[in-house]
C-alpha cells in the first residue's frame, strides 16, 4: 500500500482546540480499503452504531465510517491489516457460524444484531474478541461526533481549552497540582 506518512507537528504547539477537522493539529489521510472491505465495515455500522433517539444520519454515518479510516492510518500497518480482515472475516459470519449462505450486509438489521450478539457472547474467548477492534474503532469515531456530544450534553471543547492551558503552565516552567492529574510532568519538559 502506498500511504502518506503520518504528519509531523512541534510537540510544543497547542492549537486552539477546534473540532473536525481542524483541531489546530494535521491529520493523517484515511487508510485506502478495497470495495468489499468497505461493503464489510459498513454492514457492521449499520448493525452496531445506536439508533432510535440517537443521531443517526448518513452525514454521521460519513463521518464515522472516515474517522474511523483515518484511526487505521495511526497503526501499525499490520494491525490495520488484521483488523480490516476482522470487519471481513464479520461481514461473512452468517457462513462460518453455520446461519445462513449470505453475508451479513444481507441480513435484516435485527437478525444481523442477533448473530453479532452471540459472537459477543460465545463461550469462546477468541471467538469473543473478534467483536472487540471493531466496535472499538466504530464506537470511537460514533461517539466523537458532534451531535453525539450534543445528544449526550457532553462538551469536549472546556475539557481540551483546560489541558492546553495546563500544558503551557508546564512548559513554562510551573509545578502541576495534584487536581491536574499529571504525574509525569518532568517528562512533558
Amino acid at each position: 500500500m502506498n500511504r502518506r506518512k503520518l504528519p509531523t507537528v512541534d510537540p510544543r504547539a497547542t492549537g486552539d482546540a477546534r473540532r473536525h477537522p481542524d483541531d489546530g493539529y494535521p491529520m493523517a489521510e484515511a487508510h485506502p480499503v478495497d470495495g468489499a472491505t468497505e461493503k464489510a465495515i459498513r454492514s457492521l455500522m449499520r448493525v452496531l452504531l445506536p439508533e432510535g433517539d440517537a443521531p443517526r444520519s448518513p452525514e454521521l454515518d460519513e463521518r464515522v465510517y472516515q474517522q474511523m479510516l483515518v484511526g487505521l492510518s495511526y497503526m501499525p500497518e499490520q494491525s490495520a491489516k488484521g483488523i480490516l480482515a476482522v470487519f471481513r472475516l464479520l461481514e461473512w459470519a452468517p457462513v462460518w457460524r453455520f446461519k445462513g449462505t449470505k453475508p451479513l450486509s444481507a441480513l435484516p438489521r435485527d437478525e444481523a444484531s442477533k448473530l453479532l450478539t452471540e459472537i459477543e457472547t460465545s463461550r469462546l474467548m477468541p471467538i469473543r474478541m473478534l467483536m472487540l477492534a471493531p466496535k472499538a474503532l466504530l464506537f470511537s469515531a460514533y461517539y466523537d461526533q458532534d451531535e453525539v456530544h450534543e445528544a449526550l450534553g457532553y462538551d469536549p471543547r472546556s475539557f481540551t481549552l483546560d489541558r492546553i492551558a495546563l500544558r503551557k503552565r508546564i512548559l513554562a516552567g510551573e509545578t502541576p497540582a495534584e487536581g491536574d492529574m499529571i504525574h509525569h510532568a518532568e517528562e512533558l519538559r
